[in-house]
């Protein structure tokens, strides 16, 4: 008996929209961040609507997502530099 064939899947039906990001960001000055706990903070929007907020200070990068208030991203910058790394290798 031959093997049923699956039917070929179907492509998307509406068009991929472009995905635009805002991110808002005013300094004027340079700056060290040289205490625990100072950081700058990027809050990105995606249409209007907050996707979540970017902290960068000392030691760490941290993605606070506006979904979850209660679960962060947070990466050591040896981390994030070999995320970045693997990231680039792979583009």
């Amino acid at each position: 008996m031959p093997a049923k064939r699956q039917a070929p899947r179907k492509g998307r039906t509406r068009p991929r929209e472009r995905t635009q990001h805002r991110v808002m960001a005013t300094v004027h000055q340079e700056f060290e961040l040289t205490k625990r706990g100072y950081s700058l903070s990027f809050v990105v929007r995606r249409g209007g609507r907050m996707v979540g907020v970017l902290q960068i200070g000392k030691g760490s990068v941290i993605w606070e997502s506006a979904r979850s208030k209660t679960r962060h991203a947070r990466l050591s910058w040896g981390r994030f530099v070999r995320v970045m790394e693997a990231v680039s290798r792979n583009e």
